[in-house]
This record gives C-alpha cells, structure tokens and sequence, in this order.
C-alpha cells in the first residue's frame, strides 16, 4: 500500500466472519468504481474466536490486532494505522452497505464538510434489531438514546447514534486520549466528533439499512448507560459554553 491514498475504510469487528468479507468487498469494489485510491482496514476485536481477521485478510483488508476493547478504541487504533487523511467508520455486521462509501467521503474529501453522516431511514431501522421483545427494548433503547444526543448536543441530527460516517483523520485523532468525549471504552465516537465539529460543516445523508449478515448488537444496558454518562458530560460542558458566551 503507497502514501497516496486518499481513502481510508476503518471496520472495527467482533466475530464477523460471515459477513466482513462481503462488507470489505463492497466498499473496496465501489471506491475503485469512483477512482478513488482506497484502503480497507480492520480491527478485530480481541475476543474475537471465529474467522473474521482471516477472511477480512483475504477479501482485501490490512487487519489490524486490536489492544483495547470496544468499538471507540478500535476506531482510534485503525485511524492511528490509516494512510489516508480521510475516513470513512462503518459497522463490519453487514448492515452498513459498503456501496455508499465513496458517496459519503465525497463531501470530505472536496472540503465541503468536515463530517458527513450516513443516516439510517427512520422507517427501515427496526429491521436492524433482533425480533422479538428483545429487539424491541433495544429499538426502542436507540431510538431515546437518540434524542438524549440530540438534546445534549443541541443539533437537529436525525440519527446521532448512526455508526456509519466519514471525516477527516485528523479529527479522530484529535479525540485520542480525550476521555470526556471519547473514552476508549466507549461505544459512539460519533458523538465526541459532532461535538468539536462545527454543525454548519456537517452534513447528512440517508442510507441503506441492510439486514445484519454476523455478529450482534453491541447496544446493551452497560453501553446505554456509558453513552448516557457522555452524553450528560457534554450536555453541562456546551452549557456552560453557552453561559459564557
């Protein structure tokens, strides 16, 4: 891999090896489409105990053997590894359609924005969840959680918990050891990224939602709860901002 990449795909997974090959697969495929010089890397978490680090290898990804848990750190790990100065985050379950990635790096990449999000249709997102009544607490577990950021962040954002999004590099590693707004156990640096991203460089586009292809949510009582103690942390710190000024 040379120094002139201009994209850098960044895929943190957790025993996805029935679906990473396909997601590496597709975002490579639709950078190469666009012309856009791309690099696939992932971050297998290390409790991982199936295939996903051997089979994103072969279908194209520089993996990268995570040293910490969670998703917040594994992110950070792979931008410090990432050759390219733009970035695109996205979920290594299948969810997240690979085709799309040069779309959202676009706006990042010609300097129109700084953050460009890839919005889950509000319609679609209930597929995204487990059937039955656990799906349903955990659908219903996003969809507060996404008004608590909206409300902490004072952004009209339709989907702030979205896990797909691109930026620059640059901004991501400007979180690294910023635990109010990152901690490395946490579960969305994308709310740390909006909140020292000015809102009129954001942009928002609406995505496919695929049906998950492996693994499983990682949204559960223990990571609403770490995303809710961020999220007030930034709630008193943009007010105190305000009272400032």
């Amino acid at each position: 891999m040379t120094r002139d990449v201009a994209l850098s795909v960044l895929i943190p997974a957790w025993d996805e090896e029935h679906a990473i090959g396909s997601v590496v697969r597709a975002a490579l495929a639709s950078c190469h489409r666009a012309g856009v010089a791309t690099e696939c890397l992932v971050a297998v978490d290390p409790r991982t105990k199936d295939r996903t680090a051997k089979v994103a290898s072969q279908a194209g990804a520089r993996v990268i053997e995570q040293r910490s848990h969670g998703l917040t750190a594994a992110v950070l790990e792979l931008a410090e590894s990432a050759l390219g100065p733009i970035c695109v985050v996205m979920d290594g379950d299948g969810q997240h359609d690979g085709e799309v990635v040069p779309f959202l790096a676009e706006f990042v990449l010609t300097g129109e924005a700084d953050l460009v999000l890839g919005g889950r249709d509000p319609v679609l997102l209930r597929r995204g969840f487990a059937k039955g009544f656990r799906g349903v607490v955990r659908y219903l577990g996003a969809r507060v959680l996404g008004f608590v950021a909206r409300t902490a962040l004072r952004q009209d954002i339709p989907d702030p918990l979205t896990g797909m999004f691109a930026c620059r590099r640059a901004d991501l590693l400007a979180l690294s050891g910023q635990h109010r707004t990152a901690p490395p156990g946490g579960y969305k640096l994308l709310i740390g990224l909006l909140a020292i991203v000015p809102v009129v460089r954001v942009r928002h586009l609406t995505v496919p939602f695929l049906a998950r292809q492996g693994g499983n949510s990682k949204l559960g009582a223990r990571v609403a709860v770490m995303t809710i103690r961020q999220l007030v942390g930034l709630w008193f710190s943009h007010g105190r901002s305000v009272r400032r000024e």
